[in-house]
């Protein structure tokens, strides 16, 4: 029954307080992330992410707030993308595999990119009282806000660019391989330059959109650190747009063949 409500909390947060964010200091709610038709707990961890690289890092993983925990608020980080990290310390764990226990402290989501919350704020002003973890999480808490909120973050005038020269290379060498050679003329026909425009199109949409959401919901996934890694230098992303348009056009080919098979 405490799931149920938990769960229709969640809904009704994510359809009526979607793009808002909490003034510190609050005693809330963990709702969870909503996935599929399951919500899942969210990442305790020890400091909010780190864009100075220019790339999304997360910090070591604390603990996991499971959906019904209660917690106080005591700071709020904003990233660049509107994402929303509380600093909190909690109150009362709802029990579960890897649970936190109470009084442990860290910094969690409260609200996603897509402005979906998190959490539930249930009393605001409330602070925890004195002698309990945040004293002891002060000053790595001051180190942490010293953190710009996306100023590290590489240009997409740059990436873009660098992404789409990239399909360029791999294009090249996708239609050296299927003419075993590469001449103007053939880089100029019609199927060449369509299937450049769509994978730099494809491309743009995957770097833009689809890595930032497959990194948040997988954070720990090698193909979410390697697109860490891809998306930390500007040679990153010439690769990635690379790699990109092989992985694409030698699925399509596979699927081609084999229903020339079937």
């Amino acid at each position: 029954m405490k799931h149920i409500a938990t769960g229709i909390l969640f809904v009704l947060t994510a359809v009526t307080g979607a793009a808002q964010t909490f003034s510190t200091p609050f005693l809330g709610q963990a709702l969870g992330v909503q996935k599929d038709n399951s919500i899942l707990p969210v990442a305790l961890r020890a400091a909010p992410p780190d864009l100075t690289a220019g790339s999304y890092k997360l910090a070591p993983i604390v603990c996991a707030v499971f959906p019904g925990t209660t917690f106080f608020a005591t700071d709020r980080f904003q990233l660049a993308t509107r994402e929303t990290w509380y600093f909190v310390q909690i109150v009362k764990p709802t029990l579960g595999p890897t649970s936190c226990t109470p009084n442990v402290a860290g910094w969690m989501v409260g609200q996603l990119k897509d402005g979906r919350s998190a959490i539930a704020i249930q009393q605001p002003g409330a602070t925890p009282p004195p002698g309990t973890a945040q004293a002891a999480q002060t000053q790595q808490k001051v180190t942490i806000e010293t953190v710009p909120t996306g100023g590290g973050e590489l240009s997409p005038y740059i990436t873009y660019p660098l992404l789409i020269l990239g399909t360029l290379f791999a294009v090249v060498v996708l239609t050296w391989e299927r003419h075993r050679k590469v001449t103007v003329p053939i880089l100029i026909e019609r199927l060449t330059i369509f299937e450049f425009v769509a994978l730099s199109i494809a491309n743009l949409v995957a770097l833009s959109v689809l890595a930032p959401a497959y990194r948040q919901i997988e954070p720990d996934a090698w193909g979410a650190k390697m697109l860490q890694q891809l998306t930390g230098t500007p040679l990153g992303h010439l690769l990635l747009g690379f790699i990109l348009t092989v992985v694409i056009m030698k699925s399509v080919s596979f699927a081609a063949s084999n229903g020339d098979h079937a």
